[in-house]
């Protein structure tokens, strides 16, 4: 977890703090001994004192492994 304490931005009066959590996984499936597939998730959550950099995102992938 990180945190940010800062001065405003142009739009805002007050300083802005947030406090940013991220957590993820992955998996991995061996086809054979050469090929794999890969699976990963990552789900980020920032709160904010300010509207603008307040959010949180999901983010998948997927990928193919070549072992030689």
């Amino acid at each position: 977890m990180k945190q940010y304490h800062g001065p405003a931005t142009a739009l805002e009066i007050k300083d802005r703090e947030d406090e940013h959590l991220r957590l993820g996984g992955g998996l991995t499936w061996r086809i054979d001994e050469a090929w794999s597939l890969e699976y990963t998730y990552q789900y980020s959550k920032n709160n904010s004192t300010s509207n603008l950099y307040d959010y949180q995102q999901h983010y998948f992938s997927t990928g193919i492994a070549w072992n030689f």
